[in-house]
């Protein structure tokens, strides 16, 4: 567990001293969710919606 958390404090102090890290991961998965979604509409309609 303390692994762990060191390591969550590690990621912290690094999206505290480089904001832009930040910015660009919170870029790259709003544009994989934006490419994703045409793909997983029609699948999310025929298949199961609760995986």
């Amino acid at each position: 567990m303390s692994g762990t958390s060191n390591i969550a404090t590690t990621m912290l102090g690094l999206l505290k001293s480089y904001p832009e890290i930040l910015l660009a991961l919170s870029c790259f998965l709003l544009l994989r969710r934006c490419l994703a979604t045409p793909r997983a509409g029609p699948t999310l309609g025929v298949g199961p919606v609760g995986g």
